[in-house]
């Protein structure tokens, strides 16, 4: 008897069939694995990204505090320095004043001294002449 093909059974073609079978399923769970391996780097990748952003807006912010922090201290010593400024200035002013004043004084007695000295001088010229007049009368 001749075996039926169709009843025959053969053991290496259902194992064929099986591995392939079990290839098939392994290299779509594989692809699978593969397309969220890819998803979840993708979104490591932008949270990455979006962490350095955050910390770079972070460290400008905080750069910028410390900027005006420090151009409040310069505002304050140039505050500081100018009202010393005003006061010194405020100082010499009143001591040129007082040195203007003290001038004028001793101007006012040297031009009295003058005067009082130019009368006596001019008294003796007229005292000289009013002797010479008396002689040649």
């Amino acid at each position: 008897m001749i075996p039926d093909p169709a009843q025959e059974t053969n053991p290496t073609g259902a194992i064929k069939d099986k591995a392939a079978e079990m290839l098939g399923t392994a290299t779509n769970e594989a692809g699978s694995a593969l397309n969220k391996a890819k998803e979840k780097t993708e979104g490591f990748a932008e949270d990455a990204k979006q962490k350095i952003v955050d910390d770079a807006k972070q460290k400008e912010e905080s750069l910028k505090d410390k900027a005006e922090a420090i151009l409040d201290k310069i505002e304050d010593k140039a505050e500081n320095v100018w009202d010393k400024v005003e006061d010194k200035v405020e100082d010499v002013w009143e001591e040129t004043k007082h040195k203007a004043e003290e001038l004028k004084d001793v101007a006012e007695d040297k031009i009295e001294d003058l005067k009082e000295g130019a009368k006596k001088l001019w008294d003796k010229v007229k005292d000289k002449f009013d002797k010479d007049d008396d002689k040649k009368s």
